[in-house]
This record gives structure tokens, C-alpha cells and sequence, in this order.
């Protein structure tokens, strides 16, 4: 079965490394879909999303965290992230996907060459405090989109792939 378009980067990764919170919210969630559960703040459950659960639960999980211990369902680095994450991308096997908020990306964007693409999620909600999405970046980042995508419930998401400087 050919992946559909916005499961492309998925299907490209075989590691999907993230920060702590991000952990810790996400992957039980879809560890229960892939199970064959229904989460309960989950209002259903798609063939599309059973195959997405079950191909996020074959892939190494890498955690950023000074707090959290290794298991056997995941990696945790707990030092520089920017080089950890180097590190990472030079062993073999496929892409990376990497799912964090601002205070991991801020020192993963400010290494040069060391994220190739951005996929941004925007939802259809404003808030009047919190993080920016590049607070803590000190350089400036050339970015060519290369997708987007609009859904009904009113999310946008958006490809960028950084232009090399």
C-alpha cells in the first residue's frame, strides 16, 4: 500500500526522537491505537490512523531528558542535544523525525546544518502566552516551503526545507 502524501515523512523515518513532555503525551496515546485500543479523549479511530499508531510503534524512540530513565521502548540522551542529535544522524538507516518545542529546537535550529526540514503545525487557536515556536534562536534561517496542507478541522501544516546559508 502507497503511503498517502502527509504520511511521507513518516514513512521515510525509522527513529523519531523528541523531548520528555512530548514523549510522555504522545507515545502512550498512540501505543494504545496501535494496540488495537481506543484512547479516551480520542473521538475515532481511522484505518489511517491505526497504520500511522502501528508504524510509530516500530520506530526507535529517542528521548531528550535529564530526568527521565532508559527502558526497552526507548533512548534517552541527556547531554547536548545538538551534538547527540548530530551523532544520531550519521549512524546508518533513515530518516529522522523529530518532534519537540521551543526549548529543544532552539539549540537544534542554531547548529548549522543539523536540521534539513521544518514541519510546522499551525492550529486554529491563538494563545496569549507561552513560547514562540523559535524563541532562543540566535541566527537567522532561510526556508524554501515545499508543502502544505490544509484539513478540515482547521489545522495547517506547512514544509519548509532550510536553505543551506
Amino acid at each position: 500500500m502507497r503511503p498517502r502524501e502527509e504520511d511521507r515523512v513518516p514513512h521515510a523515518a525509522d527513529t523519531w526522537a523528541m523531548g520528555r513532555t512530548t514523549y510522555e503525551t504522545i507515545v502512550p496515546w498512540w501505543d494504545t491505537v496501535a494496540e488495537g485500543g481506543t484512547p479516551d479523549d480520542a473521538p475515532a479511530i481511522t484505518a489511517a490512523d491505526r497504520e500511522f499508531a502501528a508504524l510509530q510503534k516500530s520506530m526507535t524512540k529517542v528521548v531528550f531528558s535529564t530526568t527521565l530513565r532508559p527502558s526497552a521502548d526507548r533512548v534517552v540522551l541527556g547531554g547536548d542535544i545538538a551534538k547527540e542529535l548530530a551523532a544520531l544522524k550519521q549512524r546508518d538507516g533513515k530518516d529522522i523525525l523529530l518532534s519537540c518545542g521551543p526549548a529543544t529546537l532552539a539549540p537544534l535550529a542554531n547548529a548549522a546544518g543539523l536540521v534539513d526540514e521544518y514541519l510546522l503545525v499551525v492550529n486554529p487557536a491563538v494563545l496569549r502566552a507561552g513560547p514562540r515556536v523559535f524563541d532562543g534562536v540566535d541566527r537567522d534561517l532561510a526556508l524554501r516551503r515545499v508543502d502544505s496542507k490544509i484539513f478540515d478541522a482547521g489545522a495547517v501544516v506547512l514544509r519548509y526545507q532550510v536553505v543551506p546559508s
